[in-house]
């Protein structure tokens, strides 16, 4: 039988979102947390010309704003080091991010 899923958009955060449809663990590379979001919009773009798709979510942290960057999800290891390779090799940091789902 096909399963449907639903995701409800907030438009603040499309990662939490992604996560809540998905079972399992995943992954994510976050590649910034900006206080400007021209500044994550900047880098999603130049994560875009390596060919790697980003989200920029809103995350209200002590008070301030930050805009976050990811790429993801992923749920295999081999796929997060492949992405972390080219998001690298644009000369940007990636952390990887390990979301646990208790579906």
């Amino acid at each position: 039988f096909p399963v449907t899923i639903q995701i409800q958009v907030t438009g603040k955060d499309p990662i939490a979102n992604i996560a809540a449809a998905t079972q399992g663990p995943e992954y994510w590379l976050q590649t910034g947390a900006f206080r400007n979001q021209d500044e994550a919009q900047r880098q999603k773009a130049t994560l875009a010309m390596q060919g790697l798709e980003a989200l920029i979510s809103e995350r209200e942290v002590e008070g301030a704003v930050l805009w976050r960057v990811r790429v993801g999800p992923f749920v295999l290891q081999e796929d997060v080091a492949k992405a972390r390779s080219r998001v690298q090799g644009a000369g940007i940091a990636a952390t990887v991010i390990r979301i646990n789902k208790n579906n």
